[in-house]
């Protein structure tokens, strides 16, 4: 009887044995399948450090969204603010924890981003070189958060602050070309002739 006890004993540790290796192999190769460690990702680590509260910084970076027109107007009570010809529309977003870091970086980016036609039919002219103009149109509602039916806008950098980025992004933008604004806060109807039709998004946060 100790015998067959102790037989079956190892049994038993053998089984558990294989099985938990069995178990570890099938993680490890599901986990090497697509390139990707969950639990080296920061997301994982930003969670044991929020007190398994998962906070994710996707959807809080400053955003750009540019099309190319051939002209664009934004009115607000039926006067038009702000007019433009061939140039850029661009609908600028604020994200919770942006500054004037993204603002820089992005109003750079803008002047420079090759999207305009050159004499062989190819995007390779900046709004800069063609001597066009920029719309900005600040658009808060760019960080809707769509969970619910109902859209939220948490995400995006309360309004004072905001009002003061795109003040500043405004004049970045105007120290290398011709800009135009919408009205910031205000109920404003926006028309545009995309050319193209080009739409580019832009984003960024920096750490």
């Amino acid at each position: 009887m100790q015998t067959h006890g102790f037989a079956s004993q190892y049994i038993l540790r053998c089984s558990v044995g294989f099985f938990r290796g069995f178990y570890s192999g099938l993680c490890q190769a599901a986990l090497d399948s697509d390139g990707m460690h969950y639990f080296q990702q920061p997301e994982y680590h930003d969670r044991i450090k929020n007190g398994g509260q998962l906070i994710s910084k996707e959807n809080s970076q400053m955003k750009l969204v540019i099309q190319r027109v051939s002209n664009a107007s934004v009115e607000v009570d039926e006067k038009i603010v702000g007019q433009i010809d061939e140039g850029l529309m661009v609908l600028v977003g604020f994200g919770e924890n942006d500054t004037e870091k993204e603002a820089d970086y992005l109003s750079k980016k803008l002047v420079k981003l090759r999207i305009f036609q050159d004499d062989n039919g190819r995007m390779n002219k900046s709004v800069k070189d063609i001597g066009g103009k920029l719309l900005l149109v600040p658009q808060f509602t760019l960080y809707a958060h769509t969970k619910k039916n109902r859209p939220s806008f948490h995400k995006a950098l309360a309004p004072d602050k905001a009002t003061e980025l795109f003040d500043y992004f405004t004049v970045k933008c105007s120290e290398e070309v011709d800009v135009e604004t919408g009205e910031f806060g205000a109920y404003m109807k926006v028309s545009l002739l995309n050319n193209g039709p080009v739409t580019i998004l832009l984003e960024k946060e920096f750490d």
